[in-house]
Protein backbone atom coordinates (compact mmCIF):
# COMPACT_ATOMS: atom_id res chain seq x y z
CA UNK A 1 0.00 0.00 0.00
CA UNK A 2 1.15 3.33 -0.79
CA UNK A 3 1.44 6.44 1.42
CA UNK A 4 -1.12 7.64 -1.08
CA UNK A 5 -3.81 4.81 -0.16
CA UNK A 6 -5.19 6.69 2.72
CA UNK A 7 -4.77 9.71 1.44
CA UNK A 8 -7.35 11.37 4.50
CA UNK A 9 -4.27 10.61 7.01
CA UNK A 10 -1.92 11.70 4.70
CA UNK A 11 -4.09 15.11 4.36
CA UNK A 12 -4.25 15.10 8.48
CA UNK A 13 -8.19 14.41 8.12
CA UNK A 14 -7.42 11.24 10.58
CA UNK A 15 -5.62 12.93 13.24
CA UNK A 16 -7.51 16.37 13.78
CA UNK A 17 -10.96 14.65 12.97
CA UNK A 18 -10.07 12.68 16.37
CA UNK A 19 -9.58 15.94 18.18
CA UNK A 20 -12.75 18.73 19.50
CA UNK A 21 -12.02 21.41 17.20
CA UNK A 22 -15.37 23.06 17.90
CA UNK A 23 -15.15 26.55 18.56
CA UNK A 24 -18.30 26.59 20.58
CA UNK A 25 -16.57 23.88 23.06
CA UNK A 26 -13.84 25.82 23.49
CA UNK A 27 -15.57 29.14 24.34
CA UNK A 28 -18.07 27.37 26.89
CA UNK A 29 -14.78 25.48 28.46
CA UNK A 30 -13.69 29.15 29.04
CA UNK A 31 -16.90 29.91 31.54
CA UNK A 32 -15.69 28.65 34.10
CA UNK A 33 -12.59 30.60 34.55
CA UNK A 34 -14.50 33.54 33.98
CA UNK A 35 -16.92 32.66 36.99
CA UNK A 36 -13.88 31.23 39.30
CA UNK A 37 -12.37 35.10 38.55
CA UNK A 38 -15.23 36.62 39.22
CA UNK A 39 -14.97 40.28 39.26
CA UNK A 40 -11.47 40.23 37.81
CA UNK A 41 -13.15 38.07 34.60
CA UNK A 42 -12.56 40.82 32.08
CA UNK A 43 -8.42 40.34 32.59
CA UNK A 44 -9.08 36.73 30.98
CA UNK A 45 -11.23 38.47 28.28
CA UNK A 46 -8.62 40.91 27.91
CA UNK A 47 -5.84 38.46 27.52
CA UNK A 48 -7.53 36.10 24.85
CA UNK A 49 -8.69 39.60 22.63
CA UNK A 50 -4.91 40.03 22.90
CA UNK A 51 -4.09 36.99 21.87
CA UNK A 52 -6.84 36.65 18.70
CA UNK A 53 -5.42 39.95 17.72
CA UNK A 54 -1.69 38.47 17.92
CA UNK A 55 -2.85 35.18 16.14
CA UNK A 56 -4.75 36.72 13.10
CA UNK A 57 -1.44 38.44 12.78
CA UNK A 58 0.55 35.08 11.67
CA UNK A 59 -0.92 34.32 8.19
CA UNK A 60 -0.31 30.68 6.76
CA UNK A 61 -0.81 31.93 3.39
CA UNK A 62 2.30 34.67 3.82
CA UNK A 63 3.94 32.11 4.99
CA UNK A 64 3.58 29.98 1.73
CA UNK A 65 4.37 33.03 -0.10
CA UNK A 66 7.49 33.37 1.68
CA UNK A 67 8.50 29.94 0.76
CA UNK A 68 7.35 30.11 -2.62
CA UNK A 69 9.53 33.48 -3.13
CA UNK A 70 12.64 31.65 -1.29
CA UNK A 71 13.25 29.10 -3.68
CA UNK A 72 12.28 31.44 -6.69
CA UNK A 73 15.07 33.32 -5.79
CA UNK A 74 17.53 30.32 -5.11
CA UNK A 75 16.31 29.64 -8.73
CA UNK A 76 17.12 33.06 -9.50
CA UNK A 77 20.74 32.88 -8.20
CA UNK A 78 21.19 29.43 -10.36
CA UNK A 79 20.00 30.68 -13.49
CA UNK A 80 22.63 33.83 -12.68
CA UNK A 81 25.47 31.17 -12.05
CA UNK A 82 24.62 29.10 -15.02
CA UNK A 83 24.82 32.51 -17.44
CA UNK A 84 27.70 33.42 -15.26
CA UNK A 85 25.97 36.99 -15.09
CA UNK A 86 27.08 39.26 -12.21
CA UNK A 87 24.48 38.86 -8.81
CA UNK A 88 23.53 40.95 -5.75
CA UNK A 89 26.18 41.51 -3.01
CA UNK A 90 23.93 40.25 -0.34
CA UNK A 91 23.46 36.32 -2.15
CA UNK A 92 27.14 36.27 -3.44
CA UNK A 93 28.29 33.32 -1.23
CA UNK A 94 25.43 31.27 -2.42
CA UNK A 95 26.19 32.95 -6.27
CA UNK A 96 29.63 31.89 -5.92
CA UNK A 97 28.84 28.64 -4.26
CA UNK A 98 26.49 27.66 -7.56
CA UNK A 99 29.32 28.77 -9.89
CA UNK A 100 31.64 25.99 -7.73
CA UNK A 101 29.06 23.45 -8.11
CA UNK A 102 28.60 23.99 -11.82
CA UNK A 103 32.04 22.38 -12.41
CA UNK A 104 30.93 19.27 -10.54
CA UNK A 105 27.39 18.55 -12.22
CA UNK A 106 27.18 15.39 -14.97
CA UNK A 107 28.50 16.75 -18.54
CA UNK A 108 24.90 17.60 -19.82
CA UNK A 109 24.12 20.21 -22.25
CA UNK A 110 21.11 21.83 -21.45
CA UNK A 111 20.58 25.11 -19.20
CA UNK A 112 17.54 24.31 -17.88
CA UNK A 113 19.16 20.33 -16.58
CA UNK A 114 22.24 22.70 -15.22
CA UNK A 115 19.99 24.96 -13.31
CA UNK A 116 17.23 22.43 -11.77
CA UNK A 117 20.37 20.20 -10.46
CA UNK A 118 22.05 23.62 -8.85
CA UNK A 119 19.12 23.93 -7.33
CA UNK A 120 18.77 20.38 -5.81
CA UNK A 121 22.00 20.97 -4.78
CA UNK A 122 21.97 23.92 -2.93
CA UNK A 123 17.75 23.32 -1.44
CA UNK A 124 19.18 22.23 1.58
CA UNK A 125 21.34 24.85 2.62
CA UNK A 126 19.05 27.91 1.51
CA UNK A 127 16.04 26.42 3.08
CA UNK A 128 17.56 26.44 6.43
CA UNK A 129 19.49 30.23 6.28
CA UNK A 130 15.87 30.95 4.67
CA UNK A 131 13.83 30.05 6.85
CA UNK A 132 16.15 30.98 9.53
CA UNK A 133 15.66 34.88 8.36
CA UNK A 134 11.67 34.21 8.06
CA UNK A 135 10.95 33.35 11.35
CA UNK A 136 12.99 35.75 12.43
CA UNK A 137 11.31 38.92 10.62
CA UNK A 138 7.88 37.11 11.95
CA UNK A 139 8.95 36.72 15.74
CA UNK A 140 10.51 40.95 15.11
CA UNK A 141 7.03 42.03 13.41
CA UNK A 142 4.99 40.29 16.35
CA UNK A 143 7.03 42.02 18.77
CA UNK A 144 6.35 45.14 17.28
CA UNK A 145 2.60 45.21 18.52
CA UNK A 146 1.32 46.52 21.53
CA UNK A 147 -0.31 43.67 22.09
CA UNK A 148 2.24 40.62 22.46
CA UNK A 149 3.81 42.85 25.82
CA UNK A 150 0.14 43.36 26.82
CA UNK A 151 -0.37 39.58 26.07
CA UNK A 152 3.07 38.60 28.13
CA UNK A 153 1.46 40.97 31.68
CA UNK A 154 -1.68 39.31 31.45
CA UNK A 155 -0.24 35.75 31.80
CA UNK A 156 1.40 36.90 35.03
CA UNK A 157 -1.72 38.62 36.65
CA UNK A 158 -3.72 35.47 34.98
CA UNK A 159 -1.11 33.37 36.68
CA UNK A 160 -1.37 34.64 39.94
CA UNK A 161 -5.22 34.43 40.59
CA UNK A 162 -5.84 31.28 38.37
CA UNK A 163 -2.11 29.56 38.88
CA UNK A 164 -0.02 29.28 36.13
CA UNK A 165 -0.30 25.17 35.53
CA UNK A 166 -4.10 26.68 34.83
CA UNK A 167 -3.13 29.43 32.24
CA UNK A 168 -0.97 26.97 30.79
CA UNK A 169 -3.06 24.64 30.04
CA UNK A 170 -5.70 27.27 28.13
CA UNK A 171 -2.32 28.38 26.15
CA UNK A 172 -2.72 24.91 24.88
CA UNK A 173 -6.55 24.78 24.33
CA UNK A 174 -5.94 28.13 22.06
CA UNK A 175 -2.68 26.70 20.23
CA UNK A 176 -4.86 23.25 19.54
CA UNK A 177 -7.72 25.49 18.54
CA UNK A 178 -6.81 28.09 16.36
CA UNK A 179 -2.75 27.95 15.49
CA UNK A 180 -2.67 24.15 14.20
CA UNK A 181 -0.36 24.81 11.59
CA UNK A 182 3.22 26.00 12.23
CA UNK A 183 4.12 28.79 9.73
CA UNK A 184 7.58 27.03 9.74
CA UNK A 185 5.95 23.70 8.36
CA UNK A 186 3.71 25.95 5.77
CA UNK A 187 6.94 27.63 4.68
CA UNK A 188 8.62 25.20 4.30
CA UNK A 189 6.24 22.89 2.24
CA UNK A 190 5.52 25.56 0.08
CA UNK A 191 9.84 25.34 -0.75
CA UNK A 192 9.68 21.68 -1.20
CA UNK A 193 6.52 21.80 -3.44
CA UNK A 194 8.92 22.93 -6.36
CA UNK A 195 11.86 20.66 -5.23
CA UNK A 196 9.37 17.78 -5.57
CA UNK A 197 8.79 19.80 -9.17
CA UNK A 198 12.82 19.93 -9.85
CA UNK A 199 13.19 16.05 -9.08
CA UNK A 200 10.55 14.93 -11.37
CA UNK A 201 11.70 17.07 -14.34
CA UNK A 202 13.21 15.05 -17.09
CA UNK A 203 16.52 16.19 -19.03
CA UNK A 204 15.99 16.66 -22.72
CA UNK A 205 19.00 14.57 -23.61
CA UNK A 206 19.97 12.26 -21.36
CA UNK A 207 16.15 11.20 -20.65
CA UNK A 208 16.57 10.78 -17.54
CA UNK A 209 14.74 12.62 -14.68
CA UNK A 210 16.82 15.21 -11.92
CA UNK A 211 16.21 12.77 -9.04
CA UNK A 212 17.65 9.62 -11.15
CA UNK A 213 20.59 12.13 -12.35
CA UNK A 214 21.59 13.12 -8.91
CA UNK A 215 21.31 8.98 -7.67
CA UNK A 216 23.25 7.60 -10.70
CA UNK A 217 25.82 10.56 -9.69
CA UNK A 218 25.86 9.51 -5.88
CA UNK A 219 26.60 5.73 -7.13
CA UNK A 220 29.21 6.96 -8.76
CA UNK A 221 30.79 8.41 -5.79
CA UNK A 222 29.73 5.38 -3.30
Amino acid sequence: MTIFNTYSNLAGFAEFSERDLSLHSFLRSICPLRKKLAAQSYLLDAYLSAFFDLSSYIMTYEAANDGLAAISRLHQICRFAVDQAPFDEEDLPIYEKASHLLNTLPPLQERDTKIGLLILELADEFLASSLTQYLEQSEEGLRSYQDFYKLTALYERLSDLLGEPIVEQLNQELKNHFLIAPISAVFIQSFLNEVLHRLDTTDMESRRQYFQLILDSMQEDA
